[in-house]
């Protein structure tokens, strides 16, 4: 018989898991155990859920359905909103938005990764899409330079 997790998760030592363990691995203990479950709630209750069987496609369609959306973006519990990090931030506007195409001002064409990239035009850094746009790095360079948002 395997080893109950509930019950060793209860116990907060590592002396006393090792102890709960050792005591399932005893079959006098473990079948004591077993008969007071039996005496009280009328059978053995398993505490180990789905462990050891498998789902069937089907099943596991109708899970991946049912969970879609719940924990995407703004729903996830870790969602960090505007006060996300900077590449963060533009790995979240590349899913948006995709991979740029060329660039707005002078039509460069992004032929190769760092040809043309989202550029935040006022330099806050917030999740609005229409913020950014498609710039070459010489573009980006000279719209930071005229908007004083750089000094170099």
């Amino acid at each position: 018989m395997a080893l109950r997790p509930d019950v060793i998760k209860r116990n907060k030592s590592k002396k006393q898991r090792e102890s709960v363990k050792k005591s399932w691995q005893n079959k006098e203990i473990r079948e004591k155990r077993i008969e007071k479950m039996k005496k009280i709630t009328g059978e053995v209750k398993a505490t180990y859920g789905h462990l050891g069987k498998k789902h069937t496609e089907n099943t596991k369609q109708m899970i991946s359905k049912s969970r879609r959306g719940k924990t995407a973006n703004e729903n996830h519990p870790k969602w960090k909103g505007d006060g996300v990090s900077y590449s963060a931030l533009h790995i979240w506007i590349k899913r948006h938005k995709g991979k740029p195409k060329k660039c707005i001002k002078c039509g460069k064409i992004n032929k190769k990764k760092g040809d043309v990239h989202w550029s935040n035009i006022d330099h806050k850094y917030k999740r609005k899409l229409e913020d950014y746009k498609a710039l070459c790095p010489k573009c980006h360079k000279k719209w930071d330079l005229e908007h004083k948002l750089t000094k170099h």
